[in-house]
């Protein structure tokens, strides 16, 4: 566990290092979250939507009508992708069904026989 002490001649927190016990001047971590100033941003203009589902055009006038839109007919923007995302989870998906398809071969004994697979 750290030990901490202040230097009142410099204004510093010190803190000791257990293994050439001198006293160090504490490192100040960055504030991620320091906010220098409000950012606002406007509402969207309105657009209609020709993709979707229903196959009739669907008008478009808030954000959240837009995510629900999207939401509704499995759509996301491309910025909302992050590059190889796709292909990731494609690799994924088949990894996972080759993996299945082995396990059902060995517990089932099914065994490749021309063109389809026959019974032991």
């Amino acid at each position: 566990m750290a030990r901490y002490k202040y230097d009142a001649r410099t204004g510093n927190m010190l803190v000791l290092n257990e293994k050439t016990g001198r006293w160090n001047k504490q490192r100040k971590r960055a504030d991620r979250f320091a906010i220098s100033s409000v950012t606002v941003f406007s509402d969207i203009k309105e657009f209609v939507s020709h993709a979707g589902n229903a196959g009739k055009p669907e008008l478009i006038t808030s954000r959240s009508q837009l995510r629900a839109h999207e939401r509704s007919n499995g759509m996301r923007q491309c910025g909302d992708i992050k590059p190889g995302d796709i292909i990731a989870r494609q690799s994924k998906r088949r990894e996972r069904d080759m993996q299945e398809a082995s396990r059902l071969t060995r517990e089932t004994n099914l065994k490749p026989g021309g063109k389809h697979f026959q019974w032991q």
